[in-house]
C-alpha cells in the first residue's frame, strides 16, 4: 500500500470518526434537550402538587376556624341556657317563698283567732284570772308580732321576685 492510499484510508477514517462524532452530539443534544422537557414537566408538577397541597391545607385551615367558631357559638348557646336556667330556678324560688310565706300569713292570722275566741270565750264563763288574761294577751301580742314579721319578709320576698 502506497502511501496515498494511507492518507486517503487515514483521511477517510477521520472523517467517517468525524460523522459519527456529530451524530453523538446531535443525539447528546437531543438527549440534552429531552433530559431538560422531563425535567421542566417534573417541576410542573411538583409545583402544582405544591399548589393543591396549599389549597389543601388553607382549606383545612377554614374548616377548622368554622369549627372552632361553631364550637365557641355553642359554649356560648350552652352558657346563655344555663344562665337562663339559673334565673328560672331564682324565680320559682322566688315564688315559692312567696307563697310559703302568705300560707304562714294566713295560718298565724287563723292561730291568733282562734287564741282570741279561746281568750273571749274563757272570759265569758268567767274562767279567766286577771293573770290569765295578762298571759293570754301576750301570746297573742307575741303571735301579732310574728305576724309583722312575716309581713316584713313578704313584702321583702315580693320585692326579691319582682327584681327578677
Amino acid at each position: 500500500m502506497n502511501m496515498k492510499t494511507k492518507l486517503s484510508l487515514l483521511a477517510a477514517l477521520f472523517f467517517v470518526g468525524l460523522g459519527f462524532s456529530q451524530e453523538i452530539v446531535q443525539d447528546s443534544i437531543a438527549m440534552k434537550e429531552k433530559a431538560l422537557k422531563e425535567q421542566k414537566e417534573l417541576l410542573k408538577e411538583e409545583q402544582k402538587k405544591e399548589k393543591e397541597l396549599e389549597k389543601l391545607e388553607k382549606e383545612k385551615d377554614k374548616a377548622e376556624k368554622a369549627e372552632k367558631k361553631a364550637e365557641k357559638a355553642q359554649k356560648k348557646a350552652e352558657k346563655e341556657a344555663k344562665k337562663l336556667e339559673r334565673e328560672l330556678k331564682k324565680r320559682e324560688k322566688a315564688e315559692k317563698q312567696v307563697s310559703k310565706l302568705n300560707d304562714k300569713i294566713k295560718n298565724k292570722r287563723k292561730d291568733i283567732e282562734q287564741h282570741q275566741q279561746k281568750m273571749m270565750k274563757l272570759e265569758r264563763k268567767g274562767k279567766l284570772s286577771p293573770n290569765d288574761k295578762v298571759k293570754w294577751n301576750e301570746k297573742i301580742l307575741k303571735k301579732e308580732k310574728q305576724l309583722e314579721d312575716l309581713k316584713k319578709d313578704l313584702q321583702k320576698a315580693e320585692k326579691k321576685r319582682r327584681k327578677l
